[in-house]
């Protein structure tokens, strides 16, 4: 386990008293870490956030039995550190969580349980306040993102993402793309058309507008990589995430009276004339359309009641 040591000085305000059961944890936990690093504490304080969440665990060194010197007086560990050691001891001990969903009792794998502490400890994070915007992490939670994600800078590569799809929305105007529809009025009678911006990675989207802020959908891109890169299959890299998260423009067509579904027949040449239409007006990488036409198995007579297109912009 790697021990984080580039934390500064933490405000005095922050420590609190751990309850009588938190604090023998946190002593067993030390003493594994003695064993590891070769030091001894004599004590620790417990930090916490203004809103409760425990952050760190400061140890403070003293010499050795013999009277060795510790060649530095505190060592940092983060919660990840604690919560890491605590599912691991538990594990070792057999004392596993259940999860007794159909009534088949089953242990959840170690990697599992990690993962969703690290999932949990994220969304403190980046959704404190969800009824609010979303804002910057501290410079100490930053250094806990990086280690969830085993990469640093994860917030300065995520937000210089956000602020190239802000950019390359900021370029096009909803109610022109509106207005460039009109021209398959006709053909478009009897579906509702919603249009919004959005990015874009393989067939998801998270939708945009052009005053969102920079820090709040910076926050919203990181959960999505994280959820990209912890899939139970398709798992991406989070360098294979960021270089292929896109923006879009969205369009879905959906059946007015939720009653008369379309053929995918009636459909899908409407879709293909639109979509050469945008490649024609406006910088399009590429157009994907939905049942994947040239390797779909539906049939053409098939009936369906919304269909999307992804315009996938520059």
């Amino acid at each position: 386990m790697k021990n984080i040591k580039s934390y500064q000085l933490f405000l005095e305000d922050k420590k609190v008293e751990a309850s009588k059961s938190t604090r023998e944890v946190i002593i067993q936990f030390l003493i594994t870490q003695e064993r590891i690093s070769g030091l001894y504490f004599r004590d620790f304080d417990l930090i916490e956030d203004d809103n409760g969440r425990e952050k760190f665990i400061i140890a403070y060194t003293q010499d050795g039995p013999n009277g060795e010197k510790p060649l530095m007086d505190k060592l940092v560990f983060d919660i990840i550190d604690y919560y890491t050691w605590g599912l691991e001891s538990k594990y070792d001990k057999g004392d596993y969580e259940f999860d007794n969903t159909w009534r088949n009792p089953k242990t959840k794998p170690l990697e599992t349980a990690i993962k969703d502490m690290k999932s949990n400890i994220l969304r403190q994070i980046i959704f404190n306040d969800p009824s609010k915007k979303l804002v910057e992490p501290n410079n100490d939670d930053k250094k806990l993102i990086d280690k969830i994600f085993d990469k640093n800078n994860v917030w300065e590569i995520c937000k210089s993402k956000v602020t190239s799809i802000m950019n390359s929305i900021n370029k096009y105007d909803i109610e022109e793309i509106e207005d460039r529809l009109v021209e398959y009025h006709d053909e478009l009678i009897g579906w509702e058309l919603m249009i919004m911006f959005a990015w874009n990675y393989k067939q998801s989207w998270h939708g945009l507008k052009s005053d969102y802020d920079i820090d709040d959908q910076t926050c919203r891109l990181i959960w999505d990589a994280f959820y990209e890169m912890n899939k139970p299959y398709e798992k991406a890299t989070f360098g294979e995430f960021i270089k292929n998260v896109k923006p879009c423009i969205y369009i879905n067509f959906e059946d007015e009276s939720h009653r008369s579904p379309k053929r995918l027949s009636q459909v899908e040449p409407i879709g293909f004339k639109i979509g050469k239409r945008f490649e024609q007006l406006y910088d399009v990488e590429e157009v994907k359309y939905p049942y994947y036409p040239n390797t779909r198995r539906f049939d053409d007579e098939s009936d369906i009641s919304d269909y999307q297109m992804t315009i996938i912009i520059k």
